[in-house]
């Protein structure tokens, strides 16, 4: 799993990025990295780099939001590994398409709770 935020940095990086690995049901942050850009190029350094440490690194899969820039270098660095969209992060990007898009306070009401039946 790995995911970016960016209200939580220092002013001269972009982000934190941070990758979890899960193990017996648990999931561990295991890498914390602050980035100066979201931008392919500085993904693929640092998923290399991740590489350089743990050579054998092959993740069978990662669960990710669908930030573009990370999703194209996840597979030119891991292009056997499966990537998958992170519920979660695409609830939210719906969430915000409705609000921008639907004025009607009762259609708003009723999407909210729609998402809810469908996340549980």
């Amino acid at each position: 799993m790995a995911d970016g935020t960016f209200r939580t940095v220092p002013k001269l990086f972009s982000q934190l990025y941070t990758i979890h690995v899960c193990y017996n049901r648990t999931t561990y942050p295991v890498v914390y990295v602050l980035m100066t850009d979201r931008t392919k190029q500085s993904y693929i350094e640092f998923l290399n780099v991740l590489k350089r440490f743990e050579p054998d690194l092959n993740p069978k899969s990662i669960m990710i939001d669908f930030e573009q820039s990370f999703i194209l270098a996840f597979k030119d660095v891991f292009p056997n590994s499966e990537i998958k969209g992170c519920f979660f992060h695409f609830q939210q990007c719906i969430w915000r398409k409705i609000v921008e898009n639907c004025s009607e306070i009762p259609t708003v009401q009723y999407l909210r709770g729609l998402s809810y039946n469908i996340q549980y």
